[in-house]
């Protein structure tokens, strides 16, 4: 009895796909910590009309009939 060689494939092709995940799910973006290096104190937020509400918008929707 043969066997298929695309199932050998599939399955190769599937355990580097489960591998990349694994690794890509276990790094982390977040740079290194620096000990010697101080915390720098966080800037205070410019005051202004930023929560002031704004001009009216119309939110229109068009989808196909």
């Amino acid at each position: 009895m043969t066997q298929n060689p695309g199932r050998r494939g599939f399955l190769f092709g599937g355990a580097v796909i489960g591998a990349g995940a694994l690794i890509t799910a276990c790094t982390s973006n977040e740079p290194a910590a620096q000990a010697s290096a101080p915390a720098a104190a966080p800037a205070a937020a410019a005051s202004g009309g930023n929560d002031a509400p704004g001009d009216k918008v119309v939110i229109g929707f068009s989808a196909p009939a």
